[in-house]
């Protein structure tokens, strides 16, 4: 009773492996000689010759004319070839592959004039199997290099494989993407700022060049017979922008036309300029300009007169 659920148990893990191989889409006959199209024939040749000549094997003389036949079809110069295309330095793997077939033939010939028992005794001292285990080990290695052709458990390793190779190459594009991306962000930045800066360092010099200040002298102009008052918001040896205090002398002074002389009267003196700025719409300040520049002598003397700080003016154009 106890042999026979014995029995039972290994014919039920015999049915378990076959179903979880056939799962995987292994066969017996797949697994014993993978499909390797990129070197068919020689593969072909190689499965074959491990089942032949195996150790106390005895094969047919039939068998023997089969592995001859197949070892003087083999195009060695198409599997170079697809070594080429594959990426792999030919050399190396190129003369094992000549090699193993070459051997295969010789000893397939010498086989077919011997007994049985003289087959068996040649092939149990022959080295020919460690030359089968090197070229399944070739096989095994570049088989799925150029087709992919894997099935079953190497179908899914495969596949993890290249996710993972996948998952790297995108993560790596993606850093090098962000580089890029931020490089060309940072040189933007850089770009504007050095656009902001000379512009910042264009209106200090011509500022400093013309000694343009900000300030707030209390001041009057003249034209016309009429006197309006008002304020210097910005005095520079060209030129100042005048503001009007009332709305009498704006209206008199949106009368002025342009290039009008006009009488700038300071508690410093006075100075004859011309009105060059309208007023702006909804504004209340003018620009002049001097008929002939001031002295700095003089500017710093009606500068003294401002009643707030006096500042270095960056604006390009008084108004």
């Amino acid at each position: 009773m106890i042999s026979s659920d014995s029995g039972v148990l290994r014919l039920r893990k015999q049915y378990f492996v076959l179903a979880v191989v056939c799962a995987l889409g292994i066969s017996p006959a797949s697994a014993k000689q993978p499909h390797c199209p990129s070197f068919k024939a020689y593969s072909d040749l190689i499965y074959l010759a491990s089942d032949d000549l195996a150790p106390r094997s005895s094969p047919t003389p039939a068998d023997l004319s089969r592995l001859e036949a197949k070892a003087i079809e083999i195009d060695t110069g198409q599997i170079k070839n697809q070594l080429v295309r594959m990426r792999v330095d030919p050399s190396r793997p190129y003369l094992q592959i000549i090699g193993h077939i070459s051997k295969i033939h010789e000893l397939a010939a010498s086989l077919g004039t011997l007994s049985p028992s003289q087959i068996a005794a040649r092939l149990s001292k022959s080295d020919i199997h460690k030359d089968l285990r090197e070229a399944r080990a070739f096989l095994d290695k570049f088989c799925g290099r150029a087709e992919g052709s894997k099935s079953g458990l190497g179908k899914i390793v495969a596949f993890i494989r290249e996710g993972q190779l996948s998952a790297a190459s995108s993560r790596a594009s993606f850093l090098q993407s962000t580089i890029r991306l931020g490089a060309l962000v940072a040189g933007l930045l850089a770009a504007i700022a050095a656009l902001v800066l000379l512009n910042h360092l264009y209106r200090l010099f011509w500022a400093n060049m013309l000694v343009r200040r900000s300030c707030e002298i209390p001041a009057q102009l003249e034209f016309s017979k009429t006197t309006i008052p008002g304020r210097i918001d910005t005095l520079g040896l060209r030129g100042f922008s005048f503001t009007f205090t009332t709305a009498d002398g704006l209206a008199m002074a949106k009368t002025m036309r342009e290039n009008q002389s006009v009488k700038l009267v300071t508690d410093a003196g006075t100075s004859v300029a011309k009105y060059t700025r309208p007023i702006k719409l909804q504004g209340s300040s003018a620009g002049f300009r001097f008929y002939s520049d001031l002295t700095r002598s003089a500017l710093n003397e009606a500068l003294a007169l401002s009643v707030s700080p006096v500042k270095t003016q960056l604006k390009r154009r008084l108004q």
